[in-house]
Formats: structure tokens, sequence, C-alpha cells
């Protein structure tokens, strides 16, 4: 299954991100702190239910620590990463899409509650049933 050009790109943004942190890896936290910053409706969603990216950027560095920025490109997904992607077609899928969205990768995110991520969304008081 393909992706959607915006979500792409929030790949893209989640590997910067993990770059950013000194992470040699893009997580659950990176795709989260991506998604967060969308510009479109899925970022407003989390940002509505309080999930502002400062906030989860700030709780990742204090909970999961940070390494040295600028560090070579991560060296690709985690585990955690790779299956909330893989559950992203299965939400597009079940939703009749022909492309993986922003929106389903934060749906597959959602219901992941014990990774990182899911953590994240509890910390910043979203009800992931909710969402």
């Amino acid at each position: 299954m393909r992706l959607e050009q915006e979500t792409a790109q929030m790949l893209r943004f989640a590997a910067d991100v993990a770059r950013e942190m000194g992470h040699s890896y893009v997580g659950s936290i990176h795709l989260l702190m991506a998604l967060s910053r969308d510009p479109g409706s899925t970022g407003r969603l989390l940002r509505i239910m309080n999930a502002e990216p400062d906030l989860i950027q700030r709780l990742s560095a204090v909970l999961y620590g940070v390494g040295t920025p600028l560090l070579p490109l991560p060296q690709g997904f985690s585990t955690d990463a790779k299956i909330i992607l893989k559950d992203a077609a299965v939400e597009a899928r079940a939703l009749q899409n022909k492309r993986i969205g922003c929106m389903h990768v934060l749906l597959s995110l959602a219901r992941h509650r014990e990774t990182p991520a899911g953590e994240l969304l509890q910390f910043c008081g979203v009800d992931t049933d909710t969402l």
C-alpha cells in the first residue's frame, strides 16, 4: 500500500526530529512529534486534545533522553514504529482508502498504548479511546 504525499513528508520530518534529538532510530515518539506538528487535520486534532508539540518534545526528552544532535542519518525505524506503520495500512484498508494517510498513522499509534508514544499521549491527558 502506498503513502499519501503528506504521510511521506511526515516520515521524513520524523527522521529529522530523531536526528535533532540525537537518536539513531525513528521511533514512535518521533512519529508522534511529527504528527503533532502537522499543519493539517491530524496535527490540529492532537493539539485540540492537548498533545502540544512542545510538551511532547519536552516530555520525550525527560523520559527517553537525548543523544548527540546532528549524528548521521537515523538507521531506520524501531520495532514499535514498524508495527505502527504496518497497522496504519490495516487502518487505511479498513476505511477503504487506497493510500496511508497521517490520520491512519495516528489511529494506529493510539491503539498501541504500550509504546513510548502511547505513554506520551497518556501523559498529555489524551484519551486514546476518544481519539
